[in-house]
């Protein structure tokens, strides 16, 4: 006899909707989730016809920029395993709506995004000499995400663009931003 796995009945009792729709938690988490209005009905269909319903429209959520089909996917996937880390006493984020909001953000940036063609610009750029009897520093720093492993360096030049010192160092683990700024206080020291 084949098993309904969206029915089955765990030994306590505990079906895949109530983990995913009906608990507390999830119904919390259901109720601050902005979901678009044509929908709400669907939480009072059987489990099958709402995972199906809310998985298959595409709505954009108002003020969010992302799809409710896959805000709807991640939450799902996000209290089925809040409900397993919470049997074996693990630790889960204290606000789920808006961790499942930045994996939502972080999907669109790393998959969807690179599916659309994107316009390539040439912009010449070139070094500016300093006033006479003056120095110019240029610096730099990048980290390979934020945060992530990160290094910055610069330079010092006088006013016919000779080189006068230069500086390169890994910083460790930082962001972009903060590797920029590490850069340019670097170069004030040496200047």
């Amino acid at each position: 006899m084949p098993v309904d796995i969206l029915n089955y009945q765990l030994k306590d009792q505990e079906s895949i909707a109530h983990v995913l729709r009906d608990c507390p938690i999830a119904t919390k988490f259901w109720a601050e989730s902005e979901c678009p209005s044509h929908l709400r009905h669907s939480f009072d269909l059987d489990i099958a016809e709402w995972l199906k319903l809310n998985a298959c429209t595409s709505s954009l959520i108002p003020g969010k920029g992302h799809q409710w089909a896959t805000f709807f996917l991640f939450g799902i996937w996000n209290l089925w395993l809040y409900r397993n880390k919470r049997s074996f006493s693990r630790p889960f984020p204290f606000n789920i709506r808006k961790a499942i909001e930045n994996q939502v953000a972080e999907f669109f940036y790393c998959v969807m995004e690179h599916a659309t063609t994107t316009r390539s610009m040439w912009i010449a750029v070139g070094w500016i000499k300093p006033q006479p009897l003056r120095t110019k520093l240029n610096t730099d720093g990048s980290a390979l995400g934020s945060p992530s492993l990160a290094g910055g360096g610069g330079l010092i030049r006088d006013c016919h663009g000779e080189w006068i010192s230069g500086f390169a160092r890994s910083i460790g683990f930082t962001t972009s931003f903060a590797t920029k700024l590490w850069a340019l206080g670097m170069g004030s020291c040496s200047a």
